[in-house]
């Protein structure tokens, strides 16, 4: 359910783009993404300014980095400890980075 939850709001972002699989049934609780004019360690930067942790950068993946001609990205991750009220909050922090770095 969180999975569905997920994709679902990265889907109604603007100017996210979620990188790899979007069927909600065969994918994993790991959600890599860009924001193309944005770099992954500022949008990091500021989501941990507001207490929420994500990853940035190439995540040990330069062959894959470079066969999707990216650079870098974000990664958010959820696990069974996790709420809707979280990732809502994900999501408005992200919505707020977004509109405060571009």
């Amino acid at each position: 359910e969180l999975i569905s939850y997920t994709v679902d709001k990265f889907l109604n972002i603007p100017w996210v783009k979620l990188i790899w699989w979007l069927n909600k049934k065969s994918r994993v609780s790991v959600f890599s993404f860009i924001v193309e004019w944005i770099h992954s360690t500022d949008i990091a930067d500021f989501m941990a300014d507001n207490k929420i942790c994500i990853r940035a950068g190439q995540h040990c993946a330069e062959p894959l980095m470079w066969e999707l001609w990216i650079n870098h990205s974000c990664r958010m991750s959820l696990y069974i400890y996790n709420s809707t009220d979280e990732i809502d909050k994900f999501f408005e922090v992200l919505d707020e980075a977004i509109k405060i770095l571009k």
